[in-house]
């Protein structure tokens, strides 16, 4: 594995998948999807898989409620985000199943401990950080998006550290032109998302697309959703021979 997985959560079974699944190319990693779980589910997970934008990243500081973090899950992944992270040592704050209704098995989620390990990990990728306040001084639509960009959201009593603050490269903000002083951090993100995605999409060349890895992981997820380890494994192993 590159460094593209250094952070995001995955199984053994996954990784055990992914080095058999790397013998074979996308054409034949798709056939092998289409040959397991039917072409028609197939070819709607590949429609997603398309759809999806790399270069726009998700991540929440602390979060309280494991249930805003999850909604936060379900929002990215609907607006076909892939990257969401965590600044966390609870790592099951994204799962909340009921919540993020499986949206998780199509994200890349990633925890890191600190703020400080999480901004380095986007500096060392070229990854721009925008930090999301209600005093931020660029609105949302007007956001820089030339380079890839993690929006980071606070806790939601607290809002964001001094220190994810001071250390962005930017703060962003949520035009309001009611009374209400604030939004719930789930409804903030999925407003940002909705906000970044479609900009992109309608910008020619804006969007960065998966690589062949993050693909084929997604692929393996696939497979393992619908049968067990013991039948992909084997099933990948004696593919084509």
């Amino acid at each position: 594995m590159t460094q593209l997985f250094d952070h995001i959560e995955y199984t053994e079974d996954e990784r055990t998948c992914l080095e058999l699944l790397s013998k074979y190319d996308q054409k034949e990693q798709r056939a092998i999807l289409s040959d397991i779980i039917g072409s028609v589910r197939a070819s709607k997970l590949i429609r997603a898989f398309e759809y999806r934008i790399t270069n726009i990243h998700l991540a929440v500081e602390q979060p309280f409620d494991p249930h805003n973090a999850a909604a936060m899950v379900r929002s990215a992944e609907a607006m076909g985000l892939i990257h969401m992270h965590a600044i966390t040592t609870n790592k099951e704050v994204f799962n909340a199943k009921a919540t993020t209704q499986g949206a998780y098995h199509w994200m890349f989620l990633s925890y890191f401990k600190t703020t400080e390990k999480l901004y380095t990990h986007c500096k060392k990728r070229n990854i721009a950080i925008a930090a999301c306040t209600m005093d931020g001084e660029t609105p949302i639509n007007a956001l820089d998006l030339s380079k890839p960009t993690c929006l980071i959201f606070g806790n939601e009593h607290h809002g964001l550290s001094n220190k994810a603050l001071e250390e962005a490269d930017t703060r962003v903000c949520i035009p309001m032109y009611g009374l209400s002083e604030s939004l719930n951090l789930s409804v903030s993100a999925a407003i940002c998302c909705y906000a970044l995605s479609t900009r992109i999409r309608n910008t020619e060349g804006a969007s960065i697309p998966l690589n062949a890895e993050e693909e084929s992981l997604l692929i393996v997820r696939a497979l393992l959703k619908t049968r067990r380890f013991q039948h992909i494994s084997h099933f990948l192993a004696s593919y084509m021979k």
